[in-house]
This record gives structure tokens, sequence and C-alpha cells, in this order.
């Protein structure tokens, strides 16, 4: 769909439509209190799904079984084969952890304070609320109109461990049923704080382009003595840590793409002065620059492929015990352009140990950015400024994997945003204690979807 023209529908009037901000905070509250640790997501979709039904929409079930509950809600049945707006949700959430450095309950969903509190109330439920309401006020318009579009929500299993049993899933099997013409799935948030001149300017990112994801196994093993009062030259334990400190204490290359180069681009722009200037040439002024990226977690992710040694295991537990075998976990995350075998190979020149094993445990599919030249990022754009007027929204890579790109993979256009404000605080607290949802949030990102919605269904390709 490369150009949108006025529908003959009538204009699409929700102004008088509204939805209180604590019947979302209790819908949130709710389906927080349905734990769905990833694996144990099945009472929690079904939640999700009645939840869904209830509100008129027609639901449709992919998989429903424990470990396994992947359905889209929708408008009108898929089998009507419209063109079709899917926004996609997963249902599991990641383990709560220590449950003593909760404020309160993690799976409470402890409505104070002006949030909703518990695992997934941002990751991903809260999402999942956001777009719900966002879309339940066109349900009865569906009823009396033959809309351009069926407007559909695709909820999830499996998203936190890029498990192989949910989007993944419901792509090969069910992509052409589902008919889409746009994706909007899980991306940025609205963040102050970014621009060092300018720190009240509220920025608003949509990503055309995510990371993907690559984990890695590395295992060595080597046959010796196994007392730890004569240490042997070689063992594997030290082997490892020498492979692993040339690793982690390599500076990562930087690699410039358009996406990431546009993002600092607009950051230039809004800092304005030496510093901007200095932003906006970035590639000229790299050698500059590259100290202050490689210092800056967020711009070291967008310009760099990373490595995370996420888990080191030795098999034995006695103190004076040399282990023979020691297995470590890398959590590398890719940019869109990255070859995994290039990658792999890049591991190894670094790690310098030919007998050391590197094995891919996951990967997520690469998938070519999306042209955000389109009809529909710009209508998503103006959604997110009639309710942040203030903001200033982008087109940037996300520097995490996301379920859609699965979707992007197989050339579907895809946008990926989270349309609510959020501060670092609460950012901070998503996979960690104390996660939350401000109710102010998932009233206006309610309203962002409303209005996105609103607009696009006055238009028909």
């Amino acid at each position: 769909m490369n150009e949108i023209t006025k529908s003959k529908l009538p204009t699409i009037d929700l102004t008088n439509y509204d939805l209180d901000g604590m019947e979302a905070a209790n819908y949130l509250s709710e389906y927080v209190q349905q734990a769905s640790v990833t694996g144990d997501e099945l009472e929690a979709g079904q939640f999700f799904a009645n939840l869904c039904r209830e509100a008129g929409l027609h639901v449709e079930m992919f998989n429903e079984e424990k470990g396994m509950i992947n359905f889209a809600s929708s408008l009108y049945p898929l089998s009507s084969k419209k063109p079709n707006i899917i926004f996609v949700n997963h249902v599991d959430v990641v383990e709560a952890g220590n449950k003593e450095k909760w404020k309160y309950p993690p799976f409470s969903g402890k409505i104070a304070e002006g949030f909703v509190w518990g695992r997934g109330a941002y990751d991903n439920k809260g999402a999942a609320i956001v777009q719900f309401t966002g879309i339940k006020p066109f349900v009865a318009l569906a009823k009396n109109h033959d809309l351009p579009y069926n407007i559909t929500m695709v909820s999830v299993c499996a998203e936190e461990v890029f498990g192989d049993h949910g989007a993944k899933q419901v792509v090969e099997n069910h992509l052409d049923l589902l008919n889409p013409v746009l994706v909007v799935g899980e991306g940025p948030v609205g963040v102050r704080g970014v621009v060092p001149s300018k720190p009240e300017q509220l920025l608003f990112g949509i990503s055309v382009a995510h990371k993907h994801c690559l984990w890695l196994e590395l295992t060595m093993e080597v046959e010796g003595t196994g007392h730890g009062s004569v240490p042997p030259l070689q063992y594997a334990n030290k082997e490892m840590v020498k492979a692993l400190h040339r690793l982690i204490t390599t500076k990562p290359k930087l690699q410039f793409n358009k996406i990431n180069v546009q993002t600092i681009d607009v950051l230039g722009d809004l800092e304005g002065g030496l510093k901007g200037f200095l932003m906006k040439k970035i590639s000229f002024f790299k050698p500059i620059l590259a100290p202050v990226i490689r210092k800056t977690p967020i711009f070291t992710a967008l310009f760099s492929n990373t490595i995370t040694v996420s888990n080191i295991r030795s098999e034995g537990t006695a103190h004076n015990a040399i282990p023979q075998k020691v297995i470590t976990k890398l959590d590398c995350r890719l940019l869109p352009e990255t070859i995994r075998e290039d990658f792999i190979t890049y591991v190894k020149s670094i790690i310098k140990n030919d007998e050391i094993q590197i094995k891919v445990v996951k990967q997520t599919p690469s998938a070519a950015p999306t042209d955000h030249n389109h009809p529909f990022f710009e209508e998503l754009s103006v959604a997110i400024k009639k309710v942040y007027p203030d903001a200033h929204v982008f087109p940037m890579l996300a520097p995490n994997a996301s379920d859609c790109n699965a979707f992007r993979s197989k050339g579907v256009l895809t946008l990926s945003t989270v349309p609510v404000e959020m501060t670092k605080e609460v950012l901070d607290c998503i996979h960690a204690p104390n996660e939350r949802m401000p109710i102010e949030a998932l009233i206006k990102g309610r309203k962002v979807i409303t209005a996105f919605l609103e607009s696009i269904l006055n238009f028909k390709s």
C-alpha cells in the first residue's frame, strides 16, 4: 500500500468515547494476577481471551494447551480475509525473582500510588491492555459499518525465551489467514532526559528495525589432575576465564547504518550547538565520538553487536576440586545487517582457543528495516503527537529483539512502539523488582491507539 485515499465511509467520531482510568487499571490488575511465567501461560491467556470475547471481539485460538497458547482477537472473523492491522502482545512474563525486594507481592496486581504493580504490569500485559482498550470502541462500529480493515490483536506465548511456540509458530502457520497489511508490536516508549541540553524534551522512537538475538554456548573440557593443591598449567576454568577476558575487553566494532545514523541526526538536531553538529556528522567525526559511544550503553547497543556473559557453570561443587568442564552462555544482540556465521567467526578470532566449542542455542530471525516513508508511519506519529503535543517522533533501531521480527522477516510492514511515556525509574523496574505501569500511561496509550485507528479507518487502499 503506497498511497491511501479518503474512503466513502462516514467520518468516525469517537470524541465522546473515553475509558475511565480505573477501568483500564482494573483490567490490568486482574491480568497481572494471572501469573504466567514462560511455560505456564495457559490460564492467563485464557483470561485475556475471555476478556476480549466479553468485549465483543472474535477470538480464534491457534493453540491452547499447557505451555503454548496463541490466539487472535478481531473486529471481524479472520475468515472475512479483510486486510488486517495487527497489534502483537505476549502473555508470558519473566520470573518474579526475590519476592522480598518487592514493595507489593509480584502477582498481586496492586493498584496504589498511581500505578498497577506486579510482574508483567508493563512487559507485556500493560501493553496488551493499552491495545485492548484502544481497539474496544471500534467493536460497535464494526457491527454497523463494513470497515476497510480488520483490527486484530495477536497474543502469543514464549516471547521472553524467544521460543518456537509463539510468534514464530503463528507466522509460519497462520500468516495467510491473518492477512496483515501492518503489524504494530512491542517497541520503544516515550522518554525524557535523552537530550542533554533539553532534558524536558519528550522523545518517541518508533522502531522500524530490531536487532536479532543469538544465544551461544561455549564449552571447554580439559582432562587432567583434579586437586586444587597442585594446579596444572592448563585447566578448563582457567582457559575459559582467559578467553572471556579477551572477549569482554575487546572494544566492540562500531557499525554505521542508515537507521542508527538517522537516530543520532535527530538527537543532534535537538541538541544543537557544537555537540549537535558533531553528532550530525558522526560518520566523519567517528574517531572523536567513538569513546563517547562506547561509554554510553544505549549508544553502544545502537552502533555495535553486543555480547553479554549471562551464565558460567562448572561441573562439580567441591571447593578444592578442579572441574574438567565449564560452560558459558553468551547473549549476543546483532545489528540487522550482521550475518550469523560471520559473527561466530569474529567470536572465535577474539577468544583464540580452538579447544573451546561454540554451539548455537537460539537465534531469532534477522529482517531488513521497514521503510518509514509510509502513510501508516506518518499516521502513527500524528496520533502520538495528538496525545503528547510536545513529543518529537522519529524512526529508530530498537536494541532489543522482538516478536516483530517474525513478521518483518516475512516482508510485512512492521512498526514497533508502546505509545506511553515512562520515566527512567519505572523503566529500570522492567524484569526487576517493583515492575509497575502508571495508570496515566494506560489512559494516554489507549488514546494514541484509538486516534491512530480512527484516522486509518477513514482511509482505504
